[in-house]
């Protein structure tokens, strides 16, 4: 989450309590005024309606009393890496040291010497930030190979149909699970069952997607629907 979300939702919960937060409200009118809250239906900054339950308010009050403003924005969230640094190092090293060796070739020698060894695609990650994720070859030296993947969350996802089971009925027909996946944070933003493959019912697939998520910059879809679209680029 970056800043500017933080402080959207920091706006929209200063919205809802600085009445209830008013220290000169009688305690009755208060408990009145939150609990009318609570059975409202309200808009969140990415546009879904959502539900704000009584004690979260009633929390939010207290933060306002004690912090202000600033007591209501989100904290950013301290993640601690999963992977050790010194393994990372030396993945690093072995990189370092034969350039042409893939992610996948590191991570084979790392578990042969008995070590620890992250994910492939978690070592893929890695490299491509420290600048390694490439492969040298001989005919054309320093020309870069491997996957692509978006460089920060929204900036591309990616459709796919999946062919399930065939259904019962009077026609018989073929489920199909519709879903896009975010490409730089592997998030599934949305999906839908259906009985074919077009873009009406990917836009219904999507619909719901964008509404929780945002909009990104480009959308991909890997297979042609029936009226041959197959890359949507939201205005």
């Amino acid at each position: 989450m970056n800043e500017d979300r933080r402080r959207e939702i920091g706006l929209l919960r200063y919205a809802l309590v600085r009445c209830a937060a008013d220290p000169g409200l009688p305690k009755a009118e208060r408990g009145r005024l939150v609990r009318a809250l609570a059975e409202q239906e309200h808009v969140a900054p990415d546009g879904r309606p959502v539900r704000i339950g009584r004690t979260t308010l009633d929390r939010w009050v207290r933060d306002y009393r004690r912090g202000g403003f600033e007591a209501l924005v989100p904290r950013p969230r301290v993640v601690a890496p999963r992977t050790p640094p010194e393994t990372l190092e030396l993945a690093f090293a072995l990189k370092r040291e034969r350039p042409e060796r893939t992610a996948a070739r590191v991570r084979e020698i790392m578990l042969a010497a008995g070590g620890p060894a992250p994910g492939l695609r978690t070592l893929q990650t890695h490299l491509a930030r420290e600048g390694l994720n490439v492969r040298v070859d001989g005919r054309s030296p320093g020309k870069v190979y491997g996957r692509f993947e978006a460089s920060v969350r929204n900036e591309l996802w990616t459709g796919d149909g999946l062919h399930g089971p065939m259904l019962a009925g009077v026609a018989v027909r073929r489920a199909v699970l519709l879903a896009f996946i975010d490409d730089h944070s592997r998030l599934l933003v949305d999906w839908r069952w259906d009985t074919g493959e077009d873009v009406f019912r990917l836009e219904a697939a999507l619909r719901s997607g964008l509404m929780a998520r945002g909009v990104p910059d480009a959308i991909l879809v890997d297979f042609v629907p029936r009226n041959k679209i197959n890359v949507l680029c939201p205005a």
